[in-house]
């Protein structure tokens, strides 16, 4: 069995916004908004994978440099 990688990005979002974290308007929209796009986030996988396998199999068909 292959071990995974696990990548811990780090959340500098305090870093960028500063105190327009504080702003409890601002910080609703912010919540609103990644909620919003949540709810694509499956849509948007299942594009990528499509895209993806389509991908593969162009590649496999005309294997070399230029398909991949």
């Amino acid at each position: 069995m292959k071990t995974a990688l696990i990548l811990e990005v780090p959340n500098d979002l305090h870093a960028k916004l500063g105190d327009a974290l504080s702003d409890a308007a601002m910080l609703e929209r912010v919540e609103e908004a990644l909620h919003t796009l949540s709810a694509q986030f499956k849509g948007w996988l299942s594009d990528d994978i499509m895209r993806l396998n389509r991908a593969v199999k162009a590649a496999c068909q005309t294997p070399g440099e230029a398909s991949r």
